[in-house]
């Protein structure tokens, strides 16, 4: 008999059938092609959502060695940008306080902090950086924190002057020719508050000293706090903003 009459013989036979015989044909002829149609479903569904819902970054902020909650963070994050005249439901605005660095590295969540701040740092992700002196201070020498007089204002530097954070360019290039010898370096960092004291001082950071906007929603382990913009921002305008905002 050929296959397709030995098929509709089934399936009339079938319309008289139990409830399970139906099942039973279904589960020997439909069951894998419903598991795959199942499965293609659902990955071009989160497909779909992944890429609906991905908003871009309109502002990336890291602050190291901080404590707070979902609710202050969240609160603050929807205040800077309406104050920013971002809309949160077509871009992110993400304040990371996940992680900590202590003086030399050597703890787990230390090597953790450094390895993500170095794929961040590299995929440009990062706009501002605010974090304890040393913390600060390991970056900045660095070079990836930039220099206030290429991103303010002439009246936002004379603003923000008293609140300068300095860093010696002279120390910089001696630790980049050390690492690019591959020498070591042993780290000295110059006081950051006495510029007339370096060779080549750099105004990177701004000292958040009675900052009300921060204190009220996130508590730092450690004091002064310091905060600078990333040299390599994507969003150097946005992030000049974030400051004016903290200084209001």
């Amino acid at each position: 008999m050929p296959v397709m009459d030995e098929f509709r013989e089934e399936r009339e036979a079938l319309k008289h059938g139990t409830p399970k015989q139906k099942l039973d044909y279904f589960l020997d002829y439909y069951k894998w092609p419903t598991i795959a149609g199942i499965a293609i479903f659902i990955f071009a569904a989160s497909l779909i959502y992944h890429v609906v819902t991905n908003k871009p970054s309109a502002f990336y902020g890291v602050f190291i060695n901080c404590l707070t909650t979902d609710e202050l963070s969240e609160a603050f994050t929807q205040e800077f940008a309406d104050a920013a005249g971002i809309n949160l439901k077509k871009n992110n605005v993400t304040i990371d306080s996940s992680l900590s660095l202590t003086k030399g590295a050597q703890d787990q969540a230390s090597y953790v902090t450094v390895q993500k701040m170095a794929v961040y740092l590299a995929a440009k992700e990062i706009d501002v950086l605010a974090s304890d002196v040393s913390s600060f201070n390991r970056y900045a020498y660095l070079n990836t924190i930039a220099d206030l007089r290429d991103v303010l204002t002439p009246e936002q530097q004379a603003l923000y002057e008293p609140y300068y954070f300095y860093v010696d360019r002279k120390v910089i290039e001696e630790q980049s020719e050390a690492a690019e010898n591959l020498k070591e370096s042993p780290v000295e960092y110059p006081d950051p508050d006495k510029p007339e004291e370096m060779e080549d001082p750099v105004p990177v950071g701004l000292y958040l000293t009675d900052c009300d906007k921060l204190d009220s929603n996130f508590a730092f382990t450690q004091t002064p706090v310091v905060i600078g913009i990333i040299v390599n921002s994507t969003h150097t305008e946005t992030a000049v903003q974030f400051l004016d905002y903290l200084f209001q």
